[in-house]
């Protein structure tokens, strides 16, 4: 299929996708640490956020219907300035990817595979992605298709199943001295939210409609509803002080979870094979824009696609395998997330104040003509 288009719905599971990724292990112990038993009102917050950022990136993406983002930067940009910022942005991708399946595998380590050498793991997950990017976009929206319903339904399983051993005091007192702290994590809140600039790789090969600006806002809105109800189960479950001491505390509350059938005695490793589903949707998309990051910046015609994404294995292997430390990696990502704010929070507005006033004043020529 010369030209595979992706429909409004498709469009939803993919932003979704990629937005649940590596971050619903860790984000409960992140926003405790950062606003304690509120944190989930950072959370909520930091998801409005990601709503106004995100329409944003869609604002942008329509206005290039038949560009992609690299191809939209070198298009405003010019050759110089488009490149340089592709190149950061290709950085914090790539980064973001290689170090999203160490922080996983490094999980499935300790729930699940703890004989398995971590290199195997790792090379496995970057072969298995790549491979559905090498299929094509048309393969990757089906895997995503079939995938992301299982992975919401398990999220909220889980979260049905700890209810009842919830405590709601334990999110008590609501924002008693706190609100400092509850502002101060609204954008690393918002950090959490990564897929919703997802859009603007995907959206050139969407079919336009006036249905799909709501779907893209579903597609952001089912992260931010799954991130806040699991974060506040989270509290209520363990409480703060527990949970700072916790490396990955979405697992840690599947392995709590008493289950009275016998066959479902190990509910974490049942729930963590599903939960592998959750990664590598993810996993497949940032791929595939780093994918055209690098085609883009170093000018790659399409017949040498397969080389892009072929490279991309030895690079993310060496990233992954530089640090071994979960907790090194863990805290590692403030940088990252620093260059992340740079391009949601700085280039992305920057971007669609330059091109609606750029559409304006062309209109105004034409007018005045």
């Amino acid at each position: 299929m010369n030209n595979p288009k992706l429909n409004p719905i498709q469009m939803m599971t993919l932003i979704s996708a990629g937005t649940l990724g590596v971050d619903i292990l860790t984000v409960p112990r992140r926003m405790v640490d950062a606003a304690r038993q509120d944190g989930w009102i950072s959370l909520l917050l930091g998801g409005l956020l990601t709503l106004i950022t995100g329409t944003l990136a869609y604002i942008l993406a329509n206005q290039y219907p038949d560009k992609d983002f690299p191809e939209i930067l070198v298009h405003i940009g010019g050759k110089f300035l488009g490149r340089l910022l592709i190149l950061i942005v290709a950085v914090y991708i790539l980064l973001y990817v290689s170090l999203s399946v160490k922080i996983f595998v490094q999980a499935l380590l300790i729930f699940l595979m703890d004989r398995t050498p971590e290199f195997v793991l790792i090379l496995l997950m970057n072969l298995v992605a790549g491979y559905a990017v090498f299929k094509g976009l048309e393969t990757m929206g089906k895997v995503v298709d079939i995938l992301f319903p299982i992975t919401v339904f398990t999220v909220f399983f889980v979260m049905l199943l700890a209810l009842p051993q919830a405590d709601p005091i334990r999110l008590k007192p609501i924002l008693y001295n706190n609100t400092n702290n509850v502002l101060k994590a609204i954008v690393p809140a918002s950090q959490r939210f990564t897929g919703a600039g997802l859009i603007l790789y995907f959206f050139k090969h969407a079919s336009k409609s006036k249905s799909s600006f709501p779907w893209f806002l579903a597609g952001i809105s089912i992260p931010i509803i799954s991130y806040v109800s699991l974060s506040i189960i989270t509290i209520m479950v363990f409480g703060t002080k527990e949970i700072s001491t916790l490396t990955y505390p979405t697992l840690t509350l599947i392995k709590a979870i008493q289950f009275p059938i016998s066959f479902l005695e190990r509910l974490e490793s049942f729930a963590a094979v599903f939960w592998i589903g959750i990664v590598f949707n993810a996993g497949i998309l940032f791929y595939h824009a780093s994918v055209r990051n690098t085609m883009v910046l170093f000018s790659i015609p399409e017949k040498y696609k397969n080389h892009a994404i072929w490279g991309h294995i030895p690079v993310l292997m060496i990233i992954g395998q530089m640090e071994s430390n979960v907790w090194k990696v863990l805290e590692g990502t403030p940088e990252i997330r620093a260059i992340q704010s740079v391009i949601v929070l700085g280039l992305i507005p920057l971007l669609v104040g330059y091109t609606l006033l750029k559409n304006r004043r062309g209109k105004s020529d034409a007018s005045k003509g």
